[in-house]
């Protein structure tokens, strides 16, 4: 009995589990999408980082 219940409250916690790691991944995913590689103004590539604006020309780089 007490292992029937702790099969089953496994299997719920491995469902949860994996709700919550696709929800990580979906987030990852458009956080990575809303990222701007290269400026729509210069053309030059923005080095890896959080950069708000161009550091060669100064547009900014927010997605809207």
């Amino acid at each position: 009995m007490a292992t029937d219940i702790a099969v089953k409250l496994n299997a719920v916690n491995n469902k949860w589990v994996n709700a919550i790691n696709n929800q990580l991944s979906k987030r990852q995913i458009e956080q990575l999408s809303n990222h701007i590689s290269k400026c729509p103004n210069c053309g030059k590539q923005i080095p890896q980082g959080d950069f708000g604006f161009c550091p060669f020309c100064g547009t900014s780089l927010k997605v809207r």
